[in-house]
């Protein structure tokens, strides 16, 4: 018997699908990805699973990236909120994808979510610290 060769696999379960399509099950759930969009795509019609057909879909490929999110109407009006409705305008912008939960045919369903990126937050001990790490800083004066 010739067995095919394998590693042991702890990731996301995504990696399984033979698919073009970037979904929930792609991304841990919890955790933020910030990615950029190397480029918008349209396909001029889609056929989903139970055959439902969409013409003029949206896809975004994002740099490093294989596969491709297809826009549903929330993320495509959140991208028109961060960039604008013009498709040029999005290339190169830094979003944040991430796992979430809508309803579909009356079930709970994951889905891939679009923010954009917000700007850092000072950690807790960033705030308690201040500029004391900076050694540039001057120190108090002594008495």
């Amino acid at each position: 018997m010739n067995i095919p060769a394998s590693k042991a696999y702890e990731g996301p379960s995504g990696i399984g699908r033979d698919s073009i399509w970037l979904t929930a099950e792609d991304l841990i759930e919890g955790r933020d990805f910030d990615v950029t969009i190397e480029k918008v795509l349209i396909y001029p019609e889609v056929t989903f699973q139970g055959g439902r057909k969409k013409t003029n879909m949206l896809g975004l490929k994002f740099v490093g990236k294989d596969r491709v999110l297809g826009l549903n109407a929330t993320n495509r009006k959140a991208l028109n909120k961060m960039f604008g409705n013009i498709t040029s305008g999005w290339k190169g912008g830094v979003i944040t994808l991430y796992v979430s939960d809508t309803q579909l045919a009356g079930e709970t369903v994951k889905c891939l979510r679009i923010r954009s990126k917000p700007a850092r937050a000072a950690s807790a001990a960033e705030d308690l610290l201040g500029d004391d790490d900076d050694p540039t800083a001057e120190g108090p004066e002594e008495a």
